[in-house]
């Protein structure tokens, strides 16, 4: 699909062919009060959604609503444009930065993936995205659709959108090169990109049964 700064909302529906597994919770006495079964939320993340002129040096934090499995949730940190990421926890809070300075005059798109859990392992329902440009200016693409599997809505699937209108993407092998973009499928099977560049998108998406981030 092509995505124009000024565009409308593009809707991709992709099919999975594989069957999604249903696991089962294992049944014995309760272990004492009640069990937490709520999902997490973000509370809040800095730069605030949408500034711009953003300091080059500036952290990301994103505030959670409890305290997360920190191992799973910095695996379902995703920030375009790529770079390598520093994590450190205050409390509830996780303050990213990527190694060197944010580049200049760049929108930034943050996404904490639907992997992300809490200690109890209750996932995030929906990915929660957020963007800031350290330049005057946002980007104005915006993708969304779903994806379906053998029983129905795919939840907490990989969704990759590559710009295949930069060589090294439109090159690259789709589910194993990196991508521009990248999010995951909420509880509903229903995935969004927010603040995309212009450009040509190619999507995939998929089940990472092995948790291991690759196709």
């Amino acid at each position: 699909r092509s995505i124009a700064p000024n565009s409308l909302m593009v809707s991709v529906a992709l099919v999975l062919g594989s069957a999604w597994a249903v696991g089962c919770a294992k049944v014995g006495p309760p272990s004492g009060g009640d069990v937490d079964r709520l999902a997490p939320r973000v509370l809040f993340s800095r730069p605030a959604p949408d500034t711009t002129g953003v300091s080059l040096d500036r952290a990301i934090a994103i505030a959670f609503s409890e305290a997360m499995d920190r191992s799973k949730t910095e695996d379902a940190i995703y920030v375009s444009p790529r770079a390598e990421l520093r994590l450190d926890w205050h409390g509830h809070e996780l303050r990213i930065r990527p190694k060197g300075r944010l580049l200049p005059d760049r929108t930034y798109v943050v996404t904490v993936g639907t992997d992300a859990r809490d200690l109890r392992g209750n996932r995030l329902e929906r990915s929660y995205t957020f963007a800031f440009a350290t330049g005057a200016q946002l980007n104005r693409g915006r993708l969304s659709g779903a994806v379906h599997g053998a029983r129905g809505p795919a939840s907490g699937a990989q969704v990759w959108a590559y710009d295949v209108t930069r060589p090294d993407e439109e090159a690259g092998e789709l589910g194993v090169a990196e991508p521009s973009y990248q999010t995951q499928t909420g509880s509903d099977g229903t995935y969004e990109f927010l603040r995309l560049s212009q450009g040509t998108y190619r999507v995939v998406a998929f089940g990472d049964k092995n948790d291991n981030g690759r196709y």
